[in-house]
């Protein structure tokens, strides 16, 4: 055997690995729809698995990510509620001076004195308690996140997952590369000491 035919060994192991690494990262996403090769259906894991992908990442985004504890911590965040209520108090002041004019005015200094506004905030602080409590009742983030991922357009998702890992994938086709020549250098030492 040359030493031509022997360095060629690790350089065609690494295009294969490289290679085969490469069409395995570009069957993740392809063929979009599926095809018949011999028999057997065919189509990329991320197609043909796109409603099983959107409920796992539905369920970590919902009970990991945002779930309850994100209402939670809205109701436990005093800063939020009093900014909340009194941007709703200032408009109030302001809807009604603008509707009934300085009769409006006199009233709303007439009811500051009395202390209405402060039983006011005191309710609204409960309505808003109980609204976020109605809102967590009510809001299926899981279903939410779900149904948004099921709409993305196929091309959509492998830009958006193509963006986030690209430098996984490089990493996965160089390792390939890499392993390929490695086992291509062991065959050439292999075939040297059998020869």
């Amino acid at each position: 055997m040359s030493i031509f035919s022997l360095a060629l060994l690790p350089l065609v192991g690494l295009l294969i690995g490289w290679a085969t690494n490469k069409l395995a990262i570009w069957m993740l996403f392809h063929p979009k729809e599926p095809i018949n090769i011999f028999g057997y259906k065919f189509q990329g894991v991320i197609p043909s698995r796109q409603a099983s992908l959107a409920d796992k990442i539905a369920e970590i985004v919902s009970s990991k990510l945002i779930g309850d504890g994100i209402l939670q911590a809205i109701q436990e965040n005093t800063d939020f509620q009093d900014t909340l209520i009194a941007q709703i108090m200032q408009e109030t002041k302001s809807i009604v001076e603008e509707n009934i004019g300085l009769l409006g005015a006199i009233m709303l200094n007439q009811l500051e004195e009395k202390g209405v506004f402060d039983e006011t905030r005191a309710r609204a602080k409960i309505m808003l308690h109980e609204g976020i409590q109605t809102l967590s009742d009510y809001l299926d983030i899981k279903a939410l996140v779900m149904k948004n991922i099921m709409e993305f357009d196929l091309d959509e998702l492998e830009v958006l997952v193509r963006t986030i890992a690209s430098q996984e994938f490089k990493s996965i086709e160089v390792l390939g590369g890499l392993l390929g020549f490695g086992i291509g250098v062991g065959q050439g030492l292999l075939l040297l000491i059998l020869a």
